[in-house]
């Protein structure tokens, strides 16, 4: 082919390494922006009750919560989460392709009907415009929930909730490229239900699961095992079913890890 193009060979594939690089630079700038959570105009914050205290003696003291972004070849699928900081259980989770108001309001809900907070129970969270919704903060209301929020801009304020999403991804998200949010959506609920709770050991829970920690702690809790109910879900993207995980994680590739 280089005879007949009259080119070197080299010539040749510097052509072609440069047009596949460029086709990867069109495909990256294809992939739109996450929608962030952004401060609320006009929103006030929670003082930040927390303050990086990130220890509880007992589960439901103290929660912790927060969204993130996957992608996938239908576009960004977002999730949000609520972390037990006793047994850095997750209590609660919701998942759409939209991040907003509803997205951590079905997460509390789930939280909710799976734990049975007492009132003036500590909720943490940044100060996104999800989480300073005027519905999101009156059900908080309702139920008695104290709302506690980072300050602006500081990760660190919500430290357990960057290590948990740093888990996630490293240990399944990024093993993964999505074809569809349904694809995406299934996985993170086979991590997440089959494998983080029940058999993931943590160094700070003694080499325990989550799950098993609270159940060795003798703790009057959920055991962490989902529970059937349904809920409103008024997008199509929302989880309907809270059912049961299906038999067991695809491969055994998350085996063994500790953290």
């Amino acid at each position: 082919m280089c005879r007949v193009l009259g080119v070197s060979v080299s010539g040749y594939y510097d052509w072609h390494k440069r047009e596949l690089m460029r086709e990867m630079e069109l495909a990256a700038k294809r992939r739109h922006t996450p929608v962030g959570t952004k401060k609320r105009h006009g929103a006030i914050p929670a003082p930040n009750w927390l303050n990086r205290d990130f220890g509880a003696s007992k589960p439901n003291a103290k929660w912790v919560s927060d969204t993130t972004y996957v992608w996938t070849q239908e576009g960004w699928l977002y999730v949000a989460v609520i972390l037990d900081l006793f047994s850095r259980l997750v209590v609660g989770w919701a998942m759409s392709q939209n991040n907003d108001e509803e997205l951590v309001t079905l997460a509390f809900e789930m939280a909710l009907v799976r734990r049975s907070p007492p009132t003036e129970m500590l909720l943490h969270s940044d100060q996104g415009s999800p989480y300073t919704s005027t519905g999101y903060l009156t059900r908080l209301a309702e139920v008695g929930m104290v709302a506690s929020m980072s300050r602006t801009g500081d990760c660190y304020d919500n430290a357990a909730m960057e290590s948990f999403f740093s888990t996630l991804k490293g240990e399944c998200v990024e093993r993964h490229a999505f074809q569809t949010r349904q694809e995406a959506r299934q996985t993170i609920f086979e991590y997440i239900e089959c494998f983080y709770n029940r058999v993931r050991r943590h160094s700070t829970l003694k080499y325990l699961s989550p799950v098993a920690y609270e159940q060795q702690m003798g703790k009057p809790t959920a055991s962490g095992a989902m529970v059937h109910h349904r809920i409103r879900s008024p997008s199509p993207d929302a989880p309907r079913l809270l059912a049961p995980p299906p038999n067991g994680l695809r491969g055994s590739g998350y085996q063994g890890l500790v953290g």
